[in-house]
């Protein structure tokens, strides 16, 4: 199916089950850094990459039933400004 990009978000078009999978590699000056998987501006419930340190490198795949005009994206989690090397989001609809 086609999917849009809006606000830095994958914009679904067509109702079904997705295969969606992210990936980030980055850092935080102090603390823990973290990624987190959003869908409509609010996070999936245990969707997140999260680090014991400052620096981190990982990935996550998950199954979601999602509809035409729903929001997927990825957002810095992590109490401060975080720097990535790497991100990624995949979609792919199953059915």
């Amino acid at each position: 199916s086609t999917m849009n990009v809006v606000d830095n978000a994958v914009e679904i078009t067509e109702d079904g089950v997705y295969l969606i999978s992210y990936f980030a590699d980055g850092a935080v000056a102090t603390g823990d850094y973290e990624v987190s998987l959003y869908l409509n501006g609010a996070p999936v419930t245990n969707e997140v990459l999260a680090f014991s340190g400052t620096t981190g490198l990982g990935s996550k795949t998950v199954l979601l039933s999602l509809s035409a005009g729903d929001s997927v994206a990825l957002y810095n989690t992590s109490a401060e400004t975080a720097t990535l090397s790497g991100a990624s989001l995949t979609l792919l609809k199953l059915a």
